[in-house]
């Protein structure tokens, strides 16, 4: 008997909702190489429903990788994997600064044609999911589609203006839910050099407001 797949509606997964508006907006496209930002249920779901790709999920917390690689195993997912990210201080042209996954030893794919960003949470970072975007833009093709979650919060709202003022016509945003922002790459090369004056300010009352948090472990991550 085959084993039921396990539901996205729980207190923090992506919804079903939410799924079958991404998954409907890609069935013409062809989709090889997927990156998940935020592991869980939803790594089982496109695994199975892109069976003939490859994917990759980070996560950030030991905890929660070691359920998702045995979530994995359980349903006897072979085209995907999860890799653990611990979260640090990057910085993007030395303007801003961001508290997100450090990818440089994960070894991330390039030629991404999707993109879920539901990670890491944002209550417990400078704005992560923003920042992890800067670090994977390059590996994403031209026309590759990325999606972030939980788009009804004012900070994702802040964090697609931000991204479409630094790569400006290299990025669009093409599709807009109630809890689901869809963004296209438009451009192989774009120009990056300065986001604009609002997108620095945001990003430092970001910083701001995690230091009234007293997350006095913030200055002790890897710069």
């Amino acid at each position: 008997m085959k084993k039921k797949l396990p539901s996205l509606d729980t207190p923090y997964g992506l919804g079903e909702a939410n799924y079958d508006l991404i998954i409907d907006f890609l069935k013409d496209k062809k989709i090889e190489n997927i990156l998940e930002l935020g592991s869980g249920v939803s790594t089982v779901r496109l695994a199975h429903e892109y069976y003939d790709s490859n994917i990759t999920s980070i996560e950030n917390k030991k905890k929660y990788y070691e359920e998702s690689c045995a979530l994995l195993d359980s349903y006897n997912i072979k085209n995907a994997a999860v890799k653990y990210c611990p979260l640090k201080i990057i910085s993007v042209h030395k303007t801003r600064f961001y508290l997100t996954y450090e990818l440089k030893e994960c070894d991330i794919n390039s030629g991404l044609d999707f993109v879920l960003i539901d990670g890491p949470v944002e209550y417990q970072t400078v704005r992560g999911r923003e920042g992890v975007l800067y670090k994977i833009f390059s590996k994403i093709k031209k026309g590759g589609i990325i999606a972030l979650d939980d788009y009804h919060r004012e900070s994702s709202k802040k964090t697609v203006r931000n991204w479409v003022n630094t790569y400006g016509k290299g990025l669009s945003l093409i599709k807009e839910y109630d809890s689901i922002a869809l963004l296209r790459k438009e451009n192989a090369k774009t120009n990056n050099f300065f986001p604009g004056l609002l997108s620095i300010i945001d990003n430092w009352k970001s910083i701001l407001i995690m230091i009234k948090r007293n997350r006095k472990d913030l200055f002790n991550l890897p710069i």
